[in-house]
């Protein structure tokens, strides 16, 4: 869980940055679209939920993420792990799962 935290608020504070960026150089119109974040864990759920977090790394990224949200900066979509494209990237997964992502992504399998 809290590793899911530390890449989310990682990758948000890159999308805010990428978001001003492109804002700046008049790339895109105003008001820019929140950036869609796709993630698979059921405790990043909680961010839209008002919980508390008592341990002070966690209730930091925690804020942090409510706060990019609640800008409009970001978006979190949930993903059931099985729909999850990134999966073959960092964990062993069967033949099956292997060819329907492969099949998903536009490869040959």
């Amino acid at each position: 869980m809290e590793a899911k935290f530390i890449a989310l608020s990682a990758t948000g504070k890159e999308a805010e940055w990428i978001r001003d960026l492109l804002t700046n150089l008049h790339f895109r119109p105003r008001p820019t679209l929140s950036i869609l974040m796709y993630c698979d864990g059921y405790s990043v759920k909680s961010i839209q939920l008002d919980i508390q977090w008592e341990v002070a790394n966690i209730g930091l990224r925690h804020n942090y993420l409510r706060q990019l949200i609640e800008n409009g900066t970001i978006s979190i979509v949930y993903v059931k792990c099985c729909g999850n494209l990134a999966d073959p990237l960092n964990k062993p997964l069967t033949r099956d799962l292997i060819r329907s992502t492969t099949r998903d992504k536009g490869l040959k399998p």
